[in-house]
């Protein structure tokens, strides 16, 4: 993984040499073939695109997690400005300092106007994020890991760092999703995250939906999160079946979408190993990406549709990080100010200095919780 990135780091420091680059990355970019595939699709209502572009301004305040967003809902960010009428910070939370520390940070909300508690996590920003990225492992997903005794998810593997992260999110922000769900018995429970923080959006949807809630999950950019039996598993705890058609759903049915975006590869990765994505995709067919027309959404049936990110061509590495973050919403202010602080050399000492193994997974050290508000 360190090659690649030093191999990016070159291609990146010359223009001919970085499409050169972009193109043989699309070739390599070929797909399981053994997913589900479908060249099928259809366009989305403005009553569904107005509740996508509510979701990715949660998204838009994430990068403000720990230090630029306070009680009532405040921050830098233009989410908070769209939001901040009638949400309510609730609780934030955040990895410590220990490098081993694998918490995806992001906070707890309630939006009072839609009735929705809103669990939102955060994408790469720092090192620790960097680190979870880099676990590019599949290992086996258990029943204990979603919080069941049993699942029908026959050798289902999922990759580790993201299982890490998930994990050790889930350690700190479960019982005040508990208690909230308790308090506000008539509010939906919706769990959003773009690019790492849609990978542990997904796992506390179905840990969330198995244990008998009804989770709304989005995710934007979300990278492939496991093989592909978990993605058949996936599919048949939020549509209900394997190979579903995902278009006879109506929309106010829909319990989980992952977002996409024309020229954004990164829903492609990894590509090797076996990881295979989801079915459940909404694609952004348009360059720029914010504040797209409407008739540029679309619904895409399969796992992998060529009608959508799959049968993307405009995929080439100088458009790599713009698309990444072009999601309906311009990306956070937050996120501008001192993003990607992390160095190769980081990485590789972080890399080197992680031993864990496929079993130590659970969740040893404490990460960091900022009570908001007190709850009854």
């Amino acid at each position: 993984m360190i090659v690649l990135l030093l191999l990016l780091s070159v291609a990146l420091s010359s223009p001919i040499m970085l499409d050169r680059f972009g193109d043989s990355v699309n070739r390599m970019i070929r797909g399981n073939s053994e997913a589900y595939e479908s060249g099928e699709t259809r366009g989305v209502s403005q009553e569904f695109e107005q509740r996508l572009v509510r979701y990715m301004w949660f998204n838009n305040v994430a990068p403000c997690v720990p230090k630029k967003l306070q009680h009532p809902f405040k921050c830098i960010a233009r989410g908070c400005k769209e939001l901040g009428k009638h949400t309510e910070l609730v609780d934030i939370f955040t990895h410590s300092d220990n490098l081993f520390d694998r918490t995806i940070s992001g906070f707890v909300a309630l939006d009072h106007k839609h009735k929705e508690i809103v669990l939102a996590l955060r994408g790469t920003q720092d090192a620790h994020d960097w680190v979870t990225d880099l676990h590019l492992r599949l290992v086996g997903l258990h029943p204990e890991h979603l919080g069941v005794s049993n699942f029908n998810c026959r050798n289902c593997q999922v990759d580790l760092g993201f299982l890490k992260g998930y994990l050790h999110s889930f350690h700190v922000v479960d019982s005040i999703v508990q208690r909230l769900t308790e308090k506000y018995p008539d509010y939906q429970l919706v769990i959003t995250g773009h690019s790492l923080g849609g990978t542990a959006a997904t796992l506390f949807g179905l840990n969330y939906r198995l244990n008998g809630y009804s989770p709304l999950v989005f995710s934007a950019g979300a990278p492939a999160l496991g093989n592909k039996q978990f993605a058949n598993f996936a599919d048949r705890v939020f549509w209900g079946s394997q190979n579903p058609n995902t278009l006879k759903v109506k929309e106010r049915d829909i319990k989980f979408c992952r977002m996409t975006h024309l020229g954004d590869f990164v829903p492609r990765f990894p590509f090797w190993n076996g990881y295979q994505q989801m079915s459940g995709e909404v694609f952004i067919n348009d360059v720029r990406g914010i504040y797209p027309p409407r008739e540029t959404l679309q619904r895409c049936n399969g796992q992998q549709n060529r009608q959508c990110s799959f049968g993307d061509q405009y995929r080439k590495l100088e458009m790599n990080f713009k698309p990444h973050s072009a999601y309906l919403v311009p990306g956070s202010e937050c996120s501008l100010s001192g993003r990607r602080e992390l160095t190769f050399g980081q990485v590789h000492a972080a890399n080197d200095t992680n031993k864990d193994s496929d079993t130590n997974i659970e969740p040893d050290i404490e990460p960091i919780l900022i009570p908001v508000v007190q709850i009854d």
